[in-house]
């Protein structure tokens, strides 16, 4: 529409702005015209086979960026590989003591019920994977009970593994799945997308009379490539969440925002990625089960 300038552009959430659209459209007849003959001159440019020849010079593009795997990931992924089933442990919006807590129980009442050595976990979380490390550690839990993470609310996704000639000499080691990371990173704004969000946070005020106070920073120590956290000093001040939305897709920004840890954290990640996604993606190139 925007190419043919035969049309009005709206957004498509704000059902007032689609009905404000139509009446302008119906009562001026020189628009009516205007849009009617632009759209009749130039629609030849969006047939069918102007389509597809525009789709099919596209995929011939892409085919030499296909993401190679990596050589050593049967050996990364060989413990999600050999399970039957995996459990997948989703918890956020806790306290420290009450996400341990939900942790091993889960854990616990799984192992009563089915085959341990058949069964895997993956734990599914907000959280960075350092913070997930330290949690686990600090409550006597094993990083290698699980066999994959997901982490950054699913911009990341982790699998643990041992480095070392014996299990008592050995140090647990985490790899990030890169194949993942680049098929989330298609568009996503990186380092332009990270200084547009510091300026927007920065224009988020705490006003007291004469005195304002920003609420919103930078939070570098739980970013990472694909996504950009942000904390929240005071949630009060923060804007709807669909305000949120709908100004990034204003700025025609690919991602998502999300608030975690009771609206402490604001985190920003690619538009292709999310938990679930990150499980799909999981369970398509580790051909395993998940209930």
């Amino acid at each position: 529409m925007q190419v043919l300038d035969n049309g009005l552009l709206v957004d498509p959430h704000d059902q007032h702005a689609i009905a404000d659209a139509l009446y302008k459209l119906l009562s001026d007849k020189q628009l009516w015209s205007r849009c009617r003959e632009n759209g009749l001159k130039n629609i030849h440019r969006f047939s069918w086979p102007e389509h597809c020849k525009n789709y099919l010079s596209r995929i011939l593009t892409l085919s030499p960026r296909y993401p190679a795997f990596p050589g050593n990931e049967d050996q990364i992924k060989a413990p999600i590989k050999g399970r039957k089933c995996i459990i997948v442990i989703a918890v956020d919006s806790a306290s420290k003591k009450d996400l341990v807590c939900i942790i091993k129980n889960s854990i616990e009442a799984t192992r009563k019920e089915t085959l341990s050595g058949s069964t895997g976990f993956v734990l599914s979380t907000s959280l960075t994977m350092s913070e997930i490390h330290s949690l686990l550690i600090s409550a006597g839990m094993a990083p290698t009970d699980f066999v994959a993470f997901i982490c950054n609310s699913g911009s990341d996704l982790f699998y643990p593994s041992r480095a070392g000639d014996s299990p008592s000499t050995s140090r647990v080691t985490f790899a990030l799945d890169r194949t993942y990371q680049s098929h989330i990173e298609y568009r996503w704004g990186g380092e332009g997308l990270r200084k547009y969000l510091v300026k927007w946070a920065s224009s988020i005020v705490e006003r007291r009379g004469r005195t304002e106070k920003q609420v919103i920073f930078e939070d570098a120590e739980h970013s990472s490539t694909c996504c950009f956290a942000f904390r929240v000093v005071n949630p009060n001040y923060l804007p709807p969440l669909k305000e949120l939305q709908k100004l990034m897709r204003i700025q025609s920004l690919r991602c998502h925002a999300l608030y975690n840890h009771s609206a402490t954290r604001l985190s920003v990640i690619p538009i292709h990625a999310s938990r679930s996604q990150a499980l799909r993606f999981d369970f398509l190139t580790s051909c395993v089960y998940h209930i």
